[in-house]
């Protein structure tokens, strides 16, 4: 009886352990191929928050109160569509299937314009870099991470389309590189694939099937 119930404990014990390190809630803690690490407690990480002036996350589909498109794009199965004037402006950014429905989305600002970016995101996730601050911002269920970039991953995150895309690493120099134009359409656009277009007044969404969905257009009233 007591053999029993030693490994009963033991089993019970195990169980929890692996329940515990096998957890992770923020979206596997990866971007494509990299896997992320949070930024220790120091200056850096204290810079990288200060720069996320406020973020609130949107109850329902937002985009009725936007006037302009800052940037879009398809990141394996979902659409990313960033509303705003510009990368430090007042911002809505929303995650939308490849069908076209809203998932959730973020009202946020960030402080420093400059540098490149890029987008990333899940069912349930949103993810932000930044070159400014070297900072991949995790948005998930209201709740905010930080992951540091180191140096040799900054152009892979930059150039990265997909799961499904091969990332052509380039030698650029970041410390000059202010303005981060037009990047969604560098994706390839194969026959029956999904494809995304925008400009600064509609996003347009060609389903697989060659159907046009428009997720935005501005109001002309704007």
């Amino acid at each position: 009886m007591r053999i029993c119930m030693k490994r009963l404990l033991i089993t019970v014990v195990l169980a929890a352990l692996l329940f515990v390190t096998s957890g992770n809630s923020f979206a596997e803690s990866k971007w494509g191929a990299v896997q992320l690490v949070e930024y220790p407690q120091g200056e850096k990480l204290t810079r990288a928050q200060e720069n996320l002036l406020y973020y609130e996350p949107l109850t329902e589909d937002a985009s009725s109160t936007a006037s302009r498109v800052y940037a879009a794009a398809i990141r394996n199965d979902n659409i990313i569509i960033w509303f705003g004037a510009d990368m430090n402006k007042p911002a809505i950014i929303q995650v939308y299937t490849i069908a076209g429905e809203y998932l959730f989305g973020y009202r946020l600002q960030f402080d420093r314009g400059n540098g490149i970016f890029n987008m990333n995101a899940g069912e349930d996730w949103l993810q932000i870099y930044l070159s400014n601050k070297n900072c991949i911002y995790q948005f998930q269920s209201g709740d905010i991470e930080y992951f540091c970039v180191e140096p040799e991953n900054a152009i892979y995150l930059y150039e990265y389309m997909g799961d499904d895309v091969e990332v052509e690493v380039k030698s650029i120099d970041l410390k000059y590189l202010y303005t981060f134009y037009e990047y969604s359409g560098k994706r390839p656009h194969k026959l029956g694939e999904p494809f995304l277009s925008y400009t600064r007044e509609k996003v347009v969404l060609t389903t697989s099937d060659e159907k046009e969905i428009v997720l935005f257009q501005k109001n002309e009233l704007d």
